[in-house]
């Protein structure tokens, strides 16, 4: 690109080096700037040089390291550079070491409490009250009576029809604090 001296076999190897951060892009640069210094002197030659390094370690460290190490832990591209940041500036070269492999398993908990909090009763809207309809055998009515208990999200509305009270679902829709899940269960929207 610059003309510059065995350029392919120095990108190359900044390019291998780049997997230790900071390291390998520094290594890389000293070389190139050393052979562009011997081959061009003090010049245009020596600042395209240096140009062309302070571009590729800002495409390399922005978007295309991001991305890749993302897809492998399953981080967004700006939680990996958010995370490389906040390693940075709280425990310095050995926090940027250890950055990423911290965000993947802050990840791996938060996608799983989440995923554990939509399987829960709480999410899915199952009453903790029970409501059973008892037949008074005196007047022939029909009693309605309650009891505080928790109702695992496991549990089938079937198996519980006489439990439960069952939604009206126009009722549910039209009310505004209510709004029908996923499997028509009435839930609470908070």
């Amino acid at each position: 690109m610059v003309g510059l001296d065995y350029g392919v076999a120095i990108g190359v190897l900044t390019g291998l080096l780049t997997f230790i951060p900071y390291v390998g892009m520094t290594i890389g640069m000293i070389i190139g700037l050393l052979v562009a210094y011997f081959q061009f002197g003090f010049s245009d030659g020596l600042v395209l040089t240096l140009l062309v390094f302070i571009f590729g370690n800002v495409i390399e460290g922005n978007f295309i390291t991001p991305k890749l190490v993302g897809d492998k832990v399953q981080l967004h591209p700006t939680w990996i550079i958010f995370s490389l940041l906040a390693g940075g500036t709280l425990l310095g070269f050995t926090g940027v070491l250890i950055a990423i492999p911290v965000a993947a398993v802050i990840g791996v908990l938060v996608r799983s409490t989440l995923s554990n909090y939509k399987k829960s009763a709480l999410y899915l809207g199952y009453p903790l009250v029970s409501i059973k309809t008892v037949n008074n055998s005196s007047t022939g009515d029909d009693v309605v009576e309650a009891e505080a208990e928790y109702m695992p999200a496991s549990a089938s509305r079937k198996e519980n029809n006489d439990e439960v009270i069952k939604a009206d679902n126009s009722k549910s829709s039209s009310d505004g604090d209510r709004k029908s899940s996923k499997r028509g269960r009435p839930r609470k929207v908070i």
